[in-house]
């Protein structure tokens, strides 16, 4: 991503306004941010976000004070900021017991697909229940967690 868009995503979120993939999702984050103290957890923290193809919530995370983001991904994802980094899901479970943890999570419509092989992961029928199980492994002990999924009836639309 070219710097000049990741600073443009910044600006938006430092005037609050919603990104471009969940803009119904953002007025809650702002007002986490704003009302319940929120804002303070991101000041120097590292924070991972699972899965994400447009640095929206990256570039957020920075705007609002992390010292850096890393995205874990099941496809490969570049940026043109040395904060933020990236690796793939494959990439992080390799690494055993040297796995770093974080003190913020994000998942914005991300774990409800895992599993589904839509975006290079395995099928897997518990797929997104072991994502959210995994977080707590991956999130540091008293650690923050940003979770945003569809509400409604449990379905299959596309796979």
């Amino acid at each position: 991503w070219p710097r000049a868009h990741l600073r443009a995503m910044q600006y938006l979120a430092s005037s609050r306004q919603p990104g471009v993939n969940y803009p119904k999702v953002d007025p809650y984050i702002y007002e986490y941010l704003d009302t319940l103290g929120g804002s303070d957890a991101f000041q120097h923290a590292s924070v991972v976000i699972m899965g994400s193809a447009v640095p929206w919530y990256e570039a957020l995370a920075l705007e609002f004070g992390a010292a850096q983001t890393m995205t874990i991904e099941y496809n490969r994802v570049y940026y043109g900021d040395p904060r933020m980094k990236s690796m793939l899901s494959s990439e992080y479970w390799a690494l055993s017991s040297n796995r770093p943890r974080y003190d913020i999570g994000m998942s914005i419509s991300s774990f409800e697909h895992d599993g589904l092989g839509r975006y290079g992961d395995p099928v897997n029928a518990f797929g997104d229940f072991e994502a959210m199980t995994e977080m707590e492994s991956i999130i540091t002990e008293g650690g923050l967690l940003v979770l945003a999924v569809p509400v409604g009836a449990e379905a299959l639309v596309w796979n």
